[in-house]
């Protein structure tokens, strides 16, 4: 049994650090907020410099069900501030192959898992059925992956000329958001009209473009979150189609991420080559190189060294 001491701030922490030798674990967390109430990187940082090198020190990253973001932005927080451990509500924990590359593994738990669940859990799109992405950033290519390994024939839409090269080496057929008469396009190359689509975008525009786009009965999933009210067009819904909103691609971590692993082992599910790496002080480069397009999924790396 390992005895486990959850001081209130630093100042607890400091007279635990002077009796460290009766204690296995110092846990940081803000018991004001539950169980697993996350506390400031700071004040992480504080305790992790005040207990011994050697003593391991634990930090929560919040009880927050259904906010996937928050969480993330929470152990993001947690774990560039020192700790051993991080704690987490164990159905937010999937076990997978510790020799697998983690900074390949880090994006399955966010946009792999919408784009690539969206398809499969969502849609449950297979042979004969076709799908139409909007927007070829991480959500939007792991879709086209996974539409890809399914079987079912796919349609990218972008702006930018790399990220739609890149759904084209993915499977799919490139089409520039620019194109006139871009629901008809799409209605050609999907015989007729896409059965499904997937916007990633927000954008007003193509997401009525996408609802003119589906065959009849056909479905629009919404996965990013929209910057004010959207109006739809006169006949957007006519003839049976549904438009409706797509939270983590609808899945459960534990039952898909194993399965995207499988299929990246079997080399169907390609998504390693849309990550680029950066060091935790180029975070500014990063975000520029993804915003003008030249990076799909960046994957920053904290510099342990020191610690």
């Amino acid at each position: 049994m390992l005895l486990l001491i959850s001081p209130d701030g630093v100042e607890e922490a400091l007279d635990c650090a002077k009796a460290a030798h009766h204690l296995d674990i110092v846990d940081v967390k803000k018991p004001d907020e539950g169980s697993l109430g996350a506390n400031f990187p700071w004040v992480i940082r504080e305790i992790r410099e005040a207990v011994p090198a050697d003593k391991p020190v634990s930090a929560t990253v919040g009880d927050v069900p259904y906010k996937p973001g928050t969480v993330a932005q929470a152990a993001l927080g947690a774990v560039v501030s020192g700790p051993t451990y991080a704690l987490v509500r164990a159905r937010n924990a999937v076990r997978v192959d510790p020799a697998l590359p983690i900074e390949l593994l880090g994006p399955l738990g966010c946009g792999s898992l919408t784009g690539a669940g969206a398809v499969l859990k969502t849609f449950g799109a297979g042979p004969g059925d076709t799908l139409v992405v909007l927007g070829a950033g991480a959500v939007g290519l792991t879709a086209v992956m996974a539409a890809t390994a399914a079987g079912a024939p796919t349609v990218a839409v972008d702006r930018h000329p790399e990220r739609l090269a890149a759904a084209e080496r993915f499977g799919a057929v490139p089409l520039p958001a620019s194109s006139p008469d871009l629901p008809e396009r799409i209605r050609r190359l999907t015989d007729g009209g896409a059965r499904y689509a997937l916007d990633t975008t927000a954008s007003p525009l193509l997401i009525n473009q996408a609802l003119h786009a589906l065959r009849p009965t056909g479905t629009l999933g919404l996965v990013a979150r929209l910057p004010g009210p959207l109006t739809l067009e006169p006949g957007t819904l006519d003839r049976g189609r549904s438009v409706r909103h797509i939270c983590e691609g609808d899945a459960v971590p534990a039952l898909l991420i194993p399965r995207l692993i499988g299929l990246w082992r079997a080399g169907r599910f390609p998504f390693e080559r849309l990550i680029r790496t950066y060091p935790l002080s180029d975070i500014n480069k990063a975000e520029r190189d993804c915003d003008a397009g030249r990076t799909v999924k960046p994957v920053l790396l904290p510099d342990r060294a020191g610690r």
